[in-house]
């Protein structure tokens, strides 16, 4: 919301206050009753998670900032193609930003603003022990993809040999990950159910 406050100011002062009051009269109740109530508006389960996995973990940054990239890769479970999966995924959507100027539009400039402040969040924190915790960062990421990946293509439309070459990188590309998506899935179920049985 800050973020959205602050680009909004760039170009109107005016809607930009509106916005910060709006949301300020939103969460302001929840504010005080949390304070009153808990005595802090920060739930105790961010606190004790905080404690748990953070507090006294030293291992290195980079290890954090590995663990939250390797997330964007659309191949899971999959150690020689992570990486791989992760520069194409960068690749294309820096690649879009340059082409397309995305960076002018407002709202793919809080995108971009959103995933660097929260991947730095994330990785200064070491907050990186809940998968779930990256899912804002991919689906922003993977929007950028996606222009990326459309400017791309537009790029190609008069050039048929090109296109041609795209499609065959792009299709074999496609069928790994959806192998790679099964296999992560099946995998997943395992865990869930070892899980399931170990609790009963």
């Amino acid at each position: 919301m800050v973020i959205l406050v602050l680009v909004v100011l760039i170009s109107s002062r005016k809607n930009a206050i509106s916005l910060g009051v709006t949301a300020g009269i939103t969460y302001l109740p929840w504010v005080v009753f949390a304070t009153l109530y808990f005595g802090s508006p920060i739930p105790h389960t961010i606190i004790a998670k905080w404690v748990n996995y953070s507090q006294f973990n030293q291992s290195p940054y980079a290890t954090h900032l590995a663990i939250i990239l390797k997330y964007l890769s659309p191949f899971r479970n999959q150690a020689s193609l992570e990486w791989l999966g992760t520069v194409i995924i960068l690749g294309v959507a820096c690649w879009g930003i340059w082409k397309s100027g995305l960076f002018r539009e407002k709202a793919f400039y809080i995108l971009m603003v959103f995933i660097l402040l929260e991947v730095s969040r994330l990785t200064l924190t070491r907050a990186t022990f809940f998968g779930r915790y990256f899912i804002p960062i991919l689906w922003s990421t993977l929007i950028l993809f996606g222009m990326g990946l459309g400017a791309l293509w537009n790029r190609l439309k008069l050039t048929p040999i090109p296109r041609a070459v795209f499609l065959s990188l792009f299709i074999p590309l496609v069928i790994a990950q959806l192998i790679t998506g099964i296999s992560f899935a099946r995998s997943m179920k395992e865990i869930q159910l070892y899980r399931y049985e170990s609790s009963l």
